[in-house]
């Protein structure tokens, strides 16, 4: 036998269940999703949006990063607006921008339209098409983590002069 009981709880021979109401259960739907989102909207604003905000205060001074920065309002973009060059860069640097990130998107969707439906090889084929993307990266960190450890340079090495 179930009985309601004011105050929104039912009894069924134990305890009290209370039963969530609308707004509360709306509330929940409301906030849980944002307590999820806020830590990547946090990192979001340190690490993108304040170093952002910093060039920008930096792009209306006239700094070379050593002296003291003097303000000079839009100065610096009045400069680069009556650069000739300035347009011909902008377009360029457009057009290869746009290549580069939709060519190997529009690629990569095609190859995992074409290698979802292989299942003898498939794992293989889609490393082989993984590693040209993580590749150059991995080697990348190689070169500079060489380059900037001085007791294993490439030069003390070249030399046979490695420590440690």
């Amino acid at each position: 036998m179930t009985q309601v009981i004011s105050g929104g709880s039912v009894r069924l021979g134990s305890p009290p269940v209370r039963i969530p109401s609308r707004r509360a259960s709306a509330l929940r739907k409301q906030i849980i999703p944002w307590l999820f989102v806020l830590p990547i909207l946090l990192i979001n604003l340190v690490v993108i949006i304040g170093p952002s905000l910093g060039a920008i205060a930096a792009s209306l001074t006239d700094w070379n990063g050593m002296t003291t920065a003097n303000f000079i309002g839009l100065a610096n973009y009045q400069r680069l607006l009556s650069d000739p060059d300035y347009g011909r860069a902008l377009v360029n640097n457009l057009t290869w921008m746009s290549f580069f990130l939709s060519i190997p998107i529009l690629l990569a969707l095609i190859a995992a339209s074409l290698l979802a439906p292989i299942k003898r090889g498939g794992l293989f084929l889609r490393t082989a098409l993984f590693i040209p993307y993580v590749l150059p990266s991995v080697i990348n960190a190689n070169i500079w983590r060489n380059l900037l450890r001085v007791h294993k340079s490439i030069k003390s090495r070249a030399q046979g002069r490695e420590r440690g």
